[in-house]
């Protein structure tokens, strides 16, 4: 099994159920009419547009690179972007044996969870695009964000930091799902930047008002676990756009 990179000491219970923040929409009932109905009536209902299938997959969705830190040399840990040129650097360091970077390895991790969960989107039949840091927003679609995250001596939840501290046990993904048509609502807010340290990210708090599921990875992250989790993320997608079609509509 092929590992990709190591974490911090993490954690936390994994639960696969998306948050009950959306209310369940009403169903959806097609005016009467009556009988005597006048003509521009008889139009008006005519092109009532069809309730939206809560299984449609015409939606763009489209997969926010998911945040962590890497460690840092200078006192603090820094956030990962991910990007094919240090994604492909990694890869042909991984071909010629040559040991590949912090900074390679951090990039070409996020990048794997990435295109890994756009096929595992496309594969259901979703329409999927990769959202790169610095992408500009688009008006409407759905857009899955994502954050590592670890617990501190204190108990409060901090971004993981890959590239530093022990490689076992587990560590913890914070998923959400929302509707690029409406106000964006954070997955977290940071609390205070200058707690992030060099093996420790900065103290966060995941949102209470989004739809977030939290799922659990091993720290030496193999493909087969990026896999499963995506899988796992596109099964609860389904499950909530069937459950919540407000999901779908502005």
């Amino acid at each position: 099994m092929k590992v990709l990179l190591s974490v911090p000491a993490i954690f936390l219970e994994a639960c696969t159920l998306w948050a009950p923040v959306l209310s369940r929409a009403q169903e959806l009932k097609a005016p009467a009419v009556a009988s005597a109905t006048s003509p521009a009536q008889a139009e008006a209902v005519a092109v009532t547009p069809p309730p939206i299938d809560p299984g449609d997959r015409s939606k763009v969705v489209y997969v926010a690179d998911f945040d962590v830190d890497l460690a840092g040399k200078d006192g603090k840990s820094t956030p990962v972007t991910g990007n094919s040129a240090a994604g492909q650097a990694a890869e042909g360091a991984q071909a010629v044996g040559k040991q590949e970077t912090p900074e390679e390895r951090a990039s070409h991790f996020v990048d794997f969870v990435s295109a890994t969960l756009v096929k595992e989107l496309e594969k259901e039949g979703y329409v999927a695009r990769r959202l790169r840091a610095g992408d500009s927003r688009p008006d409407e679609g759905l857009k899955i964000s994502g954050v590592f995250a670890e617990p501190d001596e204190e108990n409060r939840l901090r971004r993981a930091v890959v590239g530093g501290g022990p490689s076992v046990g587990q560590m913890a993904l914070f998923v959400s799902i929302g509707n690029l048509a409406r106000p964006e609502q954070p997955l977290y807010a940071v609390v205070d930047a200058k707690t992030a340290s060099d093996n420790v990210g900065p103290v966060i708090t995941v949102s209470a008002y989004a739809p977030v599921a939290r799922f659990e990875m091993p720290k030496n992250v193999t493909e087969k676990a990026v896999h499963d989790t995506a899988s796992s993320i596109v099964t609860d997608l389904t499950q909530l756009l069937h459950t919540n079609v407000a999901v779908l509509t502005r």
